[in-house]
């Protein structure tokens, strides 16, 4: 077995399909709770970032 580098670049791009995540949380839709609101802003700053 040889080592080898990971992809850089546009490389690393186009051979990875897209991160996906699944957020597990205790809070209910209709709930406007600090850690709600919390996390809803991380969801949308990631999805901005994607």
């Amino acid at each position: 077995m040889t080592p080898t580098s990971p992809p850089t670049g546009t490389e690393a791009a186009s051979s990875q399909p897209p991160l996906r995540l699944l957020l597990l949380a205790s809070s209910y839709w209709p709930e406007h709770s600090p850690p709600q609101r919390r996390w809803y802003s991380l969801v949308s700053h990631l999805r901005e970032r994607a």
